[in-house]
């Protein structure tokens, strides 16, 4: 009982080491948009132990952290944006970088939350009729998604991910409801459709998606977690 015990023990210390990295910088951003394009040029990227984060704020870090999109997160994070280069202590899993980001969350930035749920209405992302139109990934890494004003591309990005990207857009929840789990490579061109506000951009968008991903977006309502913030600072300790 003693020995299960003290193994347990190490295993948990172990698993907790798991969750930081080595070692990590933040900075503020070079690209500060005061124009709102800011998000437009974030970019998270893992290659092997290296976490490199561009342009991101707050919010995108905690989101990309917990898995969570805008609409999850409650509390007011600010603006500013940050370049992040974390090292883990060995090539690390999405999973494994989301976690020990969290941690670095709560070090540099002494975020403290806690959870929710609301019932929200959203929007959710299904498969059309006719079937999916998305070509596989043929690399099994963590999703690159780019979000423009004319396009939105996506290199070896899941449907959950790809959510997130259009849940800013169109300014409301959006839920993957498609079934598919695999990989894909694609770009949803917006060039040749006639550019609009609210809410002319959701039918631009609905348009595209249905017409080169073979995928709908429908009305919806579901209770959905919510991290509502109780304290983050807004500029990080020293590295």
């Amino acid at each position: 009982m003693i020995l299960r015990l003290f193994l347990l023990t190490v295993g948990l210390f172990h698993l907790c080491l798991a969750q930081t990295f080595d070692v990590a910088t933040i900075r503020a951003s070079t690209f500060q948009a005061a124009d709102g394009e800011g998000n437009g040029r974030e970019r998270i990227e893992i290659s092997g132990d290296t976490l490199t984060m561009r342009n991101v704020t707050l919010r995108s870090c905690i989101g990309w952290a917990y898995s969570l999109q805008d609409f999850q997160i409650s509390g007011a994070l600010g603006v500013d944006r940050f370049d992040i280069t974390a090292k883990a202590p060995s090539t690390s899993t999405a999973p494994a970088m989301r976690a020990m980001l969290g941690t670095l969350l709560r070090e540099r930035f002494n975020l403290a939350f806690h959870r929710d749920s609301r019932e929200l209405p959203s929007l959710a992302l299904v498969v059309a009729k006719g079937g999916p139109k998305l070509k596989l990934s043929s690399e099994d890494a963590p999703g690159v998604l780019q979000p423009k004003k004319s396009a939105m591309m996506a290199q070896h990005a899941t449907m959950a991910e790809f959510v997130g990207t259009l849940s800013g857009p169109l300014r409301t929840p959006v839920l993957d409801k498609t079934g598919l789990t695999e990989r894909y490579d694609f770009t949803v061109d917006l060039s040749s459709y006639k550019p609009g506000e609210q809410p002319e951009m959701i039918s631009i968008i609905m348009s595209a998606l249905r017409e080169q991903l073979g995928l709908n977006l429908e009305s919806h309502k579901e209770r959905v977690e919510i991290l509502v913030i109780d304290h983050v600072d807004k500029n990080p300790s020293e590295n």
